[in-house]
């Protein structure tokens, strides 16, 4: 067996999946196990139809559905079929998510080589169709009465038939397609009855109304009679016969319609960039620049590609020299040099199946042309001048925003921030108000500030979105840009499920590269809805207007947590690490720190109390390049009790909720150890866990689980009323008949890549919190603040994740900073805050494993293999955090 373990994005713009190699006729025994990431994170694609995707050497399509879905960790498995292995040769694949028959998403390409193996003949096509899907779309096609397609798929499985018949194939599957047909045309029996029953699709013409007697079916009208207009068709609407309008007998047949009668499609060539007297002679085969020549006769167009739908080319057939070849961004020739000399064999042969000929044009589908040629960014074409006024290069099907970027330059001399075309506004995306333009959008950013950017570039807003899909996405993205292209990304503001606190707020913008903070952006919400959209705006000196830009010094931007208290215990040690409390710029600081308590190592503040009270600690930021300014500045309490009489002899009963930190079971027994021979006693309980170390953990679970989650990831919540479908504490105890005296709560974590649409964290804890003091108020919670991922760049490259780790940590510590500014000063109700995250070595702490520094070096280090889940060493980290907010709570 012969397993090809890979990571798959839908947004990255290329699949590293190292060398796969599949043999011809291994049956059943070569599989591609898949984990399907998004914007670095694992991709929900629940309840989507999964199909496996190759275009082969021939140019035909193969897919077949994957049935071994893990949707829950974002795993699949498909055991490759022979469909997939017809040549010997290198083949472009992809995994698609669908959802009715309609594709929602699609991981980006990646590529396999078949080798040769026993088997010959393997059957052709473009779809080898199972039966049960067959007699599943039967019964669809026969609700709908439209045999078309079905009669399309027998057809295809006869031509499949017919061709095994004429190779030498294995008799047992000879026999199986036979068997297959004999099936399907059973199934099928009936269909001729069913499609004489059925009316026909024209209607009937007639000159008087009374000729009108079957209220079924559609007339169209001929007389002369009052209140009846003749040329109309009319349908019986349950009372009368109603005019459905001009009844349009004839069809519009290919390419009859010149494009200046149509108003709705853009000439392209228009502002396309000529070149006069040049011709497309080759490219170079170093550079893989196009070549072109003198020519008196021709000119040369480049003309950027729309990203769906189709472009018609409209030329004189009948000239000879008219040549296209397709580019990359950078104008470099793409693939195997595809060039079309469109007046020979390249289009009467068919050679690429997304160029279909006319009579008078050539139709290019662009998502063919794309699944082909992944990397192609525009084409250039070779035109008579005799050519010059026939010459029309139109857009159909391209209809979003993002879609036109390239047609006209935006609109000038504004004096706020206008990023957007003339005549190209922006819209809804999804909700009742899908499709409508949003004209209040256009004054919706009023200050923008970057640092560290070169003045001499030019910058655009590309991006304006609020929660304009079922993920609630935030997005405002500044991009670097020329006049007519996007360049990178410079600073961006994205976040899931985002409820501004103010009606104008200012936000960072930070760097997808480095994670640091970069600027900040301005915004008045009243003027971005929920459910805006507009992407890809103008991007030339109206991109960002001088009156909204401004500019600021080269200096690192960090952002510090505003946790405030920590706990501690004496003989015990207690840390704050730095960088715990930080994201942005964080290794490009230093910390200065004063106070009252601990000893300032270089990377924490190491507490070892011997006497009680409640110490002064302040966390100074500085740049440590230049001149050590202070950047930023937090003030934190620490509160000493003491062991032997904290709490002395009182006996509580303690729950942990959490995710995988919890349900694995590695904390829970360190808490049990640090309470044995103390003067308090605690038993911790729970429907999950063994012996003493019982809690409420669920591995994967985000905070909306608990809160309306019957069941996930094939583990039950005990915790959820079925009634109310929602979480319910007092249901919990009159089943469990556990009542806690303590509830620590530490989620947070699985809520960057799970979350329930329209909830934060916050709101999902606040709903459990609210749940358990309605129950008893007098229950003490404490709000665990999850911990921060490892800081070692290892640990994503271990996990195939690609992500940065900047990123990704920021994402992490935000979801602990929301939390803690919705529970913190509730210590009068029985809320806590649990600063679990301060004490953690998120540097030599987590999980690691031990191999040679390269291949030509055996020198032995160690690399960290999990970001997420620490050693044994942070889980007694994080019961350190336990006990000492254990024994400093007052009952």
């Amino acid at each position: 067996m012969s397993d090809y373990s890979v990571t798959l994005s839908t947004t990255e713009p290329n699949n590293y999946v190292g060398l796969i190699k599949l043999r011809q006729g291994d049956v059943a025994s070569q599989s591609i196990q898949a984990t399907i990431t998004a914007n670095g994170q694992l991709f929900n694609f629940d309840h989507l139809s999964v199909f496996f995707n190759a275009v082969l050497p021939n140019g035909n399509v193969v897919r077949d559905k994957v049935t071994e879905v893990d949707y829950a960790n974002s795993k699949l498995n498909y055991i490759v079929a022979d469909s997939f292995l017809q040549e010997v040769a290198q083949v472009t694949a992809w995994f698609s998510f669908e959802n009715d028959g309609k594709i929602i998403d699609s991981t980006k390409n990646f590529q396999y080589s078949v080798i040769a193996g026993w088997k010959e003949c393997i059957p052709q096509g473009n779809y080898i169709y199972e039966l049960s899907e067959i007699q599943r779309e039967i019964d669809e096609i026969i609700g709908n009465k439209d045999f078309s397609e079905l009669i399309l798929k027998m057809d295809s499985i006869k031509t499949e038939y017919n061709y095994i018949n004429q190779v030498k194939v294995d008799k047992t599957e000879l026999n199986k397609t036979n068997e297959e047909i004999w099936q399907l045309e059973s199934k099928t029996s009936t269909l001729d009855n069913k499609v004489s029953s059925l009316s026909s699709g024209a209607p009937k013409a007639v000159s008087q109304v009374s000729s009108m007697t079957d209220k079924t079916k559609n007339y169209v009208y001929t007389g002369s009679e009052s209140g009846y207009t003749p040329g109309n068709w009319y349908y019986w609407n349950g009372s009368a016969w109603a005019s459905g309008g001009v009844y349009q007998s004839q069809g519009i047949s290919n390419g009859s319609i010149a494009p200046n009668k149509i108003n709705t499609i853009y000439n392209l060539f228009v502002d396309s960039k000529q070149t006069p007297g040049k011709y497309i002679s080759g490219y170079d085969t170093t550079t893989l620049l196009p070549i072109l020549s003198d020519s008196s006769s021709q000119f040369v167009s480049v003309i950027n590609l729309p990203k769906r739908g189709s472009i018609d080319i409209f030329l004189n057939t009948a000239t000879v020299g008219q040549v296209m070849i397709i580019l990359d961004a950078s104008g470099k020739v793409v693939g195997d040099y595809p060039r079309l000399n469109f007046t020979g064999s390249d289009v009467s042969n068919k050679k690429y199946s997304w160029l279909t000929p006319f009579s008078n044009h050539y139709s290019l589908d662009i998502e063919g042309l794309l699944k082909q040629f992944p990397s192609a960014y525009k084409i250039i074409l070779s035109v008579m001048n005799t050519d010059a006024n026939i010459f029309y290069v139109n857009a159909f099907g391209a209809f979003s925003v993002d879609d036109f970027y390239w047609l006209k330059n935006p609109i000038v001399g504004r004096n706020y921030l206008y990023p957007f075309f003339d005549g190209v506004k922006p819209i809804y995306t999804w909700g009742d108000n899908k499709d409508k333009p949003i004209p209040f959008l256009l004054k919706a950013i009023q200050d923008i500030k970057l640092f560290g950017v070169d003045r001499n570039n030019k910058f655009a807003l590309t991006i304006i979105r609020r929660n304009d899909d079922t993920s609630n996405i935030t997005d405002l993205d500044i991009y670097q840009v020329t006049e007519t292209s996007l360049i990178s990304s410079v600073g961006r503001f994205y976040q899931t499920n985002y409820i501004p606190k103010n009606s104008i707020e200012t936000l960072d913008l930070t760097s997808q590269q480095t994670g640091e903070i970069i600027g900040y952006i301005t915004v008045n919400w009243d003027n971005i809805p929920n459910g805006a959209l507009a992407t890809s705006l103008g991007w030339n000196q109206a991109g960002l207007d001088s009156s909204v830009i401004s500019y600021g010094d080269i200096t690192p931007k960090v952002h510090l947590l505003p946790i405030n208290k920590i706990y501690a215990v004496t003989g015990h040690e207690m840390n704050i690490y730095y960088k715990n409390l930080m994201y942005g710029a964080v290794n490009d600081v230093e910390v200065s720190g004063t106070g009252t308590i601990g000893q300032q190592l270089t990377e924490r503040l190491r507490i070892n109390a011997t006497t009680t009270g409640t110490y002064n600690y302040t966390l100074n930021v500085i740049d440590k390049n230049v001149d050590f300014p202070l950047l930023a500045s937090q003030s934190i309490s620490v509160k000493v009790v003491d062991a032997a009489s904290a709490n002395s002899g009182m006996s509580k009963k303690v729950m942990f909720i959490g995710d995988s930190i919890t349900d694995r079971n590695f904390y829970e027994p360190e808490v049990n150890n640090l309470f044995t021979g103390d003067s308090m006693s605690i038993q911790l309980v729970g429907s999950r866990g063994s012996g003493s170390n019982l809690h409420e953990g669920r591995a994967g679970w985000g905070t909306s689980d608990f809160v309306y989650s019957q069941s996930f990831n094939g583990i039950d919540n005990a915790l959820f009323n079925p009634s109310s479908s929602t979480f319910d504490f007092s249901y919990y105890v009159a089943q469990k008949g556990i009542i806690p005296d303590v509830i620590i709560i530490m989620l947070g974590t699985n809520d960057t890549w799970r979350t329930h649409a329209g909830t934060t964290s916050s709101d999902n804890i606040q709903f459990m919190v609210n749940s358990i003091k309605s129950y008893n108020p007098n229950i003490k919670i404490g709000i665990a603040l999850n911990i921060p991922p490892a800081l070692s760049y290892d640990a994503s490259g271990e996990q195939n994740t690609f992500i940065n780790p900047l990123v990704n940590r920021k994402k992490l510590l935000q979801i602990p900073e929301g939390i803690f500014n919705t529970f913190s000063n509730k210590e009068t109700n029985g809320i806590y805050i649990v600063p679990v995250t301060t004490n953690i070595d998120t540097e030599n702490n987590f999980q690691t494993t031990t191999e040679n520094l390269n291949s030509r070096n055996t020198t032995q280090v160690q690399r960290v293999i999990d970001p997420i889940h620490p050693a044994l060493p942070g889980y007694q980290q994080i019961a350190d955090s336990m006990y000492a907010f254990l024994k400093n709570l007052v009952f």
